[in-house]
């Protein structure tokens, strides 16, 4: 009740879980689309410069974990443009709306 808006008669406290998941799924698009600050540059470079992308994994640190528990509802927002097809994976990802591991196992 304390998180519905003021507008509506309560006190419009911002649900803290909601915007730190939104702000991690910002840091997952920045990452995806290889925006060109210097974290996003140094993970790409040590740890997927084999060309892999990051799956659901126990390794690395308690931020970078907690970006990857976010990595299905980031898939499941985020719209899909093969490029290079450097970032993107066939199984896994969305393909309009269709996500061909759940559908075809």
């Amino acid at each position: 009740m304390v998180c519905i808006p003021k507008d509506e008669g309560n006190l419009g406290v911002i649900d803290l879980k909601k915007h730190n998941e939104a702000l991690l799924l910002k840091n997952l698009d920045k990452f995806f689309n290889r925006k060109d600050i210097l974290w996003v540059s140094l993970i790409w470079e040590k740890h997927y410069s084999n060309g892999k992308l990051p799956i659901h994994t126990k390794k690395g640190s308690f931020c970078w974990r907690d970006l990857l528990k976010l990595l299905d509802c980031y898939k499941n927002l985020s719209k899909l443009q093969v490029m290079d097809g450097q970032s993107c994976m066939l199984w896994q990802d969305n393909w309009n709306q269709l996500n061909l591991k759940l559908e075809i196992p």
